[in-house]
Parts: structure tokens; C-alpha cells; sequence
């Protein structure tokens, strides 16, 4: 099997569109320079990614999971304007979502489920409007790193959204009543995510709704109160 990085020469190659590559090293800033390219997938990488990434603006498809990277996610990713998949999951990134990922305005998939980013989901997360499916689950560990504070309100505003995921996290205080205006949605998980409190009587309003989840798994036990 092929070993070693990748040149810096992969930026002369204008014509680009698809990348997979196994290697081990860095990514180089030189990626920055492949404009056409449409799908990026790299395997084994570690250090940080390139701030140049966020030239990639012809860039649909950015699969950046299971890699060793360090860091935290450039805000420069909020340029991939024409970005309809992020897969971050099992990655290494530390720190929050960029609330720059607020300006994928056509970002249908968003998958970050067991990486090791924290705190609390960015109210631009509701400027997503194209959304179809957002998978932010923690791992199954004891000390598996989590979001938290409060769910925004603004993920209310995900109406085209199917599928969304918040199990294992340790998020705070009960679930918005803005759920109900997920019309879409035809699966719920919220096993163990450490909300609190009744289930608002406005998920009543998703009657697309076939799956929805709100048992204890791992972690801290999601509990309920008051009358269904």
C-alpha cells in the first residue's frame, strides 16, 4: 500500500474533482488551490486542518471522519457555500461547532456523532434551512466527550430536517416547545441526553413522526416529569 504525505504538488492538479487518500502526515495548505474539487475524503491524516480549505468552494462532499486531526474546526469552513455533506464523526477535533457552519446554506447532512467536540450547539444552527438529517450523538463511554448548555430555539427553524440525533450528550434544562415545528421529521433521538422536564405537548404537531427515542442508554439518564 501507498505510505508516506501527500506532496504539496497535489496543488497543481486544477482539474480535480475527487479526492480519497489514505496517508499518514499533514494536510497541505497547497489543497487549498484544487477549485473544482467536489468531494474530499482523506484517511489517517493528524495535525491541523489548513485555513486554505475554506478555498474549496466548489466543494459538495467534505468527509473528514476517523482522521486525527487536532485543533479546532476553522471558521474558514463557513466559506464552502456550496457544501451539502459534513461528515466529522469519530474525529479529533476539540472545541465548538463554528457558528460559522451557519453560512452552508445548502448543507443537507450533517454527521458529528462520537467526535470529540463540546460545548453548546451555535443558534446558527437554525440558518440551515435545507438540513435533512443531524447526527450529533456522543459515544457510548464513560468519558465520552459531550455537547451542553441549552438547545436553542432556532433549531425550530430545521423544517426540511428528517432525521436528528442528540443521544448521549449532557445538554441542560427541558426540550424547546420549537420542536414541534419539525414537520419533517421522521425520527427523534434524545435517549440519555440529559434533558429534563415534560414532553412539550407541540410534538404532537409531527405527525410524520415513525421513531422516536427517549430512553436511558449510557450516560446520564434523561428523566421526565409533570403529565404526558
Amino acid at each position: 500500500s501507498l505510505s508516506g504525505s501527500i506532496p504539496s504538488e497535489i496543488g497543481l492538479l486544477s482539474k480535480l474533482k475527487y479526492l480519497e487518500a489514505v496517508f499518514s502526515g499533514t494536510l497541505p495548505t497547497e489543497i487549498g488551490l484544487l477549485s473544482n474539487l467536489e468531494y474530499l475524503n482523506p484517511w489517517s491524516f493528524n495535525g491541523t486542518l489548513p485555513t486554505e480549505i475554506g478555498k474549496l468552494t466548489s466543494l459538495l462532499d467534505l468527509n473528514l471522519q476517523a482522521n486525527a486531526f487536532s485543533g479546532t474546526i476553522p471558521s474558514e469552513v463557513g466559506l464552502l457555500t456550496s457544501l451539502a455533506v459534513l461528515t466529522l464523526s469519530r474525529s479529533s477535533f476539540t472545541g465548538p461547532i463554528p457558528s460559522e457552519v451557519g453560512s452552508l446554506a445548502n448543507l443537507t447532512r450533517l454527521e458529528l456523532e462520537r467526535s470529540s467536540l463540546s460545548g453548546s450547539i451555535p443558534s446558527e444552527i437554525g440558518l440551515l434551512s435545507k438540513l435533512e438529517y443531524m447526527n450529533i450523538a456522543a459515544g457510548w463511554e464513560a468519558d465520552a466527550i459531550t455537547f451542553n448548555g441549552t438547545l436553542p430555539t432556532e433549531i425550530g427553524k430545521l423544517t426540511n430536517l428528517l432525521y436528528l440525533n442528540l443521544q448521549g450528550n449532557a445538554f441542560s434544562g427541558t426540550i424547546p416547545s420549537d420542536v414541534g415545528l419539525l414537520t419533517s421529521l421522521t425520527q427523534l433521538e434524545l435517549g440519555s441526553s440529559s434533558l429534563s422536564g415534560s414532553i412539550p405537548t407541540e410534538i404532537g404537531s409531527l405527525s410524520k413522526l415513525q421513531y422516536l427515542n427517549t430512553a436511558a442508554g449510557w450516560g446520564d439518564v434523561i428523566t421526565f416529569n409533570g403529565t404526558l
